[in-house]
């Protein structure tokens, strides 16, 4: 094969960045001191196909090489074609990968592939701009929201067009507040500092980094999705009145003002993350039940307090990698705040919507076969090993970021069936 150059960077199984030779500093027009344990081998994919090289490097194993053909480029952003072979090694029982690089000759249809992209690519793309696995934090107490109000609604006075714009606009406000939070994030450099993150699910989309997109388009995707909010509040609004614009409200406070200065409740010491709890729960079901019966009360806050409670759960374990770059940015999140007390708090946040639970059955809030979500107690407590160890192995780390997730999902869905199995 031929070849230009060739040359050898060494990583952690996250991509991480240990060792950087000469021949890769001039390949990459870059020095060993701006690179290693600060960049991720990511940062030199190309846009047009970093997400499938992530995912591929993602999937290497500990026991075959890997030879990928693919487009590079450098810190100024000049690209070019190469072939990578990826060499598994074990150290101190950790797997690391030898990545070698050959740099190969420009091809004719260069110019025109280094900007093309397929419409799937774009897809794929978008949907990690906007974090789009995060979205079932919204999407599943809407789910739950209609069940819960079903059997108040009279079907002759059922809007479809105002339930679709319910639904629109809360997922819009979801969107605008991942994409303010790293545009924000971004800005404050708590992003760029931020060398600990576990891509996917901790530190943001990195989508800035990654080149997918810059700073004035993330901004004005975000304004966009705010715009697309108030659209749809405003006529909900006059078809429906004054309450769920005051709803609304406060979601796009929540929105914006969780990352944005000068409030960005994110660093007022766990304000953000009260925030967080009612938005993603008992917001949301209160909106719901609202658009589809003109009726709210109570019961509609408390029953939403479960899936606000764990996503929040969610949000605390996510926020953890991210402690040493908040504390240098002055993120004052509830992670930073609560310091020795982190697994107290978060333990915290587990145990309480088993109690909402209980409770709501004791006092006929909600019906006694939501006790189905009980089911996950096991899973938790079988789990709580590895929770309890993340300061101690970066992969419990990571598993411990999916369980609760997990938890999240699998809490939340046995509230929904729970509550058809009610109306049934």
């Amino acid at each position: 094969m031929t070849s230009k150059e060739y040359g050898t960077i060494k990583c952690d199984p996250e991509g991480k960045i240990l060792k950087f030779d000469h021949i890769s500093e001039k390949i990459f027009e870059c020095t060993s001191k701006e690179i290693i344990n600060k960049k991720r081998i990511f940062y030199f994919f190309s846009k047009i196909n970093i997400l499938n090289n992530i995912n591929k490097w993602k999937n290497l194993t500990i026991i075959n090489e890997t030879k990928i053909y693919t487009i590079l480029k450098t810190k100024r952003n000049n690209i070019f074609f190469a072939y990578l072979n990826i060499i598994p090694y074990t150290k101190n029982n950790t797997t690391y990968f030898s990545v070698q690089i050959f740099s190969l000759p420009q091809q004719k249809n260069f110019d025109s592939l280094q900007d093309k992209q397929t419409i799937l690519q774009k897809i794929k793309n978008f949907s990690h701009i906007i974090r789009i696995h995060f979205l079932l934090g919204t999407i599943i107490p809407i789910i739950f929201g209609i069940f819960w109000s079903y059997h108040k609604i009279e079907s002759n006075k059922l809007n479809i067009m105002i339930l679709f714009c319910t639904i629109l606009g809360t997922i819009c406000c979801h969107i605008a507040a991942n994409t303010f939070n790293d545009y924000y994030d971004w800005k404050s450099k708590t992003d760029k500092i931020n060398k600990n993150y576990i891509l996917f699910i901790t530190g943001g989309s990195r989508s800035i980094e990654m080149g997918l997109i810059n700073e004035k388009s993330l901004l004005i995707l975000s304004i966009i999705n705010t715009i697309i909010v108030i659209i749809c509040g405003l006529y909900i609004s006059y078809m429906k009145g004054i309450t769920i614009l005051i709803i609304g409200l406060i979601g796009i406070f929540g929105t914006y003002f969780y990352s944005a200065p000068p409030i960005k409740l994110s660093s007022r010491h766990g304000l953000g993350e009260i925030f967080h709890i009612i938005c993603l729960g008992p917001l949301i079901i209160i909106g719901i039940t609202y658009i589809l019966t003109n009726k709210i009360n109570y019961n509609d806050f408390f029953v939403g307090l479960p899936m606000g409670f764990l996503i929040t759960a969610c949000l605390l374990i996510n926020e953890y990698p991210d402690l040493i770059s908040d504390k240098i940015t002055k993120k004052k999140n509830l992670a930073v705040t609560l310091k020795k007390y982190f697994f107290l708090g978060l333990i915290t946040l587990i145990i309480i919507p088993y109690i909402i639970i209980l409770l709501g059955i004791i006092f006929k809030i909600v019906s006694y076969y939501l006790i189905i979500t009980f089911i996950t107690i096991p899973y938790i407590i079988y789990n709580l090993k590895i929770i309890l160890k993340i300061s101690q192995n970066r992969n419990n780390l990571i598993k411990s970021c999916i369980i609760i997730f997990n938890l999240y999902l699998y809490f939340s869905i046995l509230m929904i069936i729970g509550q058809i199995i009610y109306i049934i």
